[in-house]
């Protein structure tokens, strides 16, 4: 299901859902603190060099590498 929000009336959302789609505080707490962690990628100066990248990373996570390699 998507809905669009077009006005700046806060949205309530009923905890049982916002578990459900892993909206609580604690796991986006977590989240972010991983995404500060990096690593970082970017900014691409092309919409080609960026898929040219991510494909380097799909075969590059296929292949069993663990670790990202950088642009």
């Amino acid at each position: 299901m998507t809905i669009t929000v077009k006005n700046k009336t806060p949205l309530v959302v009923p905890a049982a859902v916002r578990r459900r789609a892993g909206l609580d505080r604690r796991a986006i707490d977590a989240r972010l603190a991983e995404a500060r962690k990096g690593p970082y990628y970017g900014p691409f100066d092309t919409a080609d060099e960026a898929v040219k990248f991510l494909r380097k990373e799909i075969r590059a996570r296929r292949a069993g590498k663990r670790r990202p390699s950088a642009p």
